[in-house]
């Protein structure tokens, strides 16, 4: 479950509530010789699931890399 603190983007995606459910898939791996990198991909989804329209929803996807050091 999440919230949205406006219903609207750019005018033109309406959500209608400001309580959403949100789907979040993601996958990566660690790797190097001290397990210093990450590398990632993953979507995410909004929407309110039906009870109130109109209900467009949004889901973006994103490339995630990171460099862990001590």
């Amino acid at each position: 479950m999440g919230g949205l603190s406006e219903v609207t983007i750019n005018g033109d995606r309406h959500f209608s509530t400001a309580f959403q459910f949100t789907e979040i898939l993601r996958t990566g791996v660690r790797f190097g010789s001290q397990k210093q990198f990450d590398l990632a991909v993953g979507a995410q989804h909004f929407s309110n699931a039906g009870l109130k329209k109109p209900n467009d929803g949004i889901t973006y996807a994103g490339l995630i890399a990171a460099w862990h050091w001590q």
